[in-house]
Formats: structure tokens, sequence, C-alpha cells
């Protein structure tokens, strides 16, 4: 079976590395907090309808997008966009290209909500079992 090329906004990848590239390309070479304008501006918002809580995160429109730095980790950045109604939320990329598994979702967040009893369970047990 032929891979067949991943198309957003009118531009081709032939696979999800080209696309990640270019995403990528975007996301470090713009400046932290300044609008990204045209045609990266409409490419991001092709590439966001790909998302899967894509509604949730457009709202009630898109102002602009734009780049932020983690607050911790400096070398971190992340697309971000402000609404129309002044809200702002980030988005992962990530989930464009390739959405997480509802159930990988589901038990990740299941193990992160038991994690203190297993660290506690462990911490009683001696690490010995």
């Amino acid at each position: 079976m032929k891979r067949q090329a991943i198309e957003v906004n009118g531009e081709s990848f032939a696979t999800k590395t080209a696309l990640t590239e270019r995403i990528r390309g975007i996301l470090w070479t713009h400046h932290p907090e300044r609008s990204i304008d045209s045609p990266d501006f409409e490419f991001l918002h092709a590439l966001l309808e790909r998302h899967p809580r894509a509604i949730q995160k457009i709202g009630a429109g898109i102002h602009r997008f734009f780049v932020r730095v983690h607050p911790f980790f400096k070398d971190n950045r992340g697309f971000w966009l402000r609404r129309v109604d002044g809200t702002e939320t980030d988005w992962s990329f990530i989930e464009c290209v390739t959405p997480t598994d509802p159930q990988k979702k589901f038990a990740g967040a299941a193990r992160a909500a038991i994690a203190y009893q297993v660290i506690e369970f462990k911490k009683r047990q001696g690490n010995s079992y």
C-alpha cells in the first residue's frame, strides 16, 4: 500500500517527518510573543484544523498565532493562539500530525491519577517486591 501525501494549506508532504520539519521551521524562526503573519498564519490555521480538539482550541475565532517560550524550560517553545475574545490557549502541533490514541490518553491519565499511591506502596515495601 502506497503512503499517501499529507496536505496542509495546499502544501504536500510525503511523510509526517517532512511535515514536522516544516512546522518546527515556523516554531523556531518566529520571535516569541510576536504575531505570526501570512503565509505561516494560514498554514498554522489549516494545521490546527487537524487537531482532535480543534473546535475547542479555535473557540470564538483566532485573532493571532504566536510562539511562547516555556517559563521553566527555556529551550522549549510552543505554539499559542489568542482568540478574538481575548482568551489564549496553547496547542500541540504534534496532536495535529499524529493524534494520540484516546485509549492511550486514558491509560496515561489513569496512571498519573494513582502514581502517588504506587510510590507510597513501593516505599512501604522497601522496593523489595
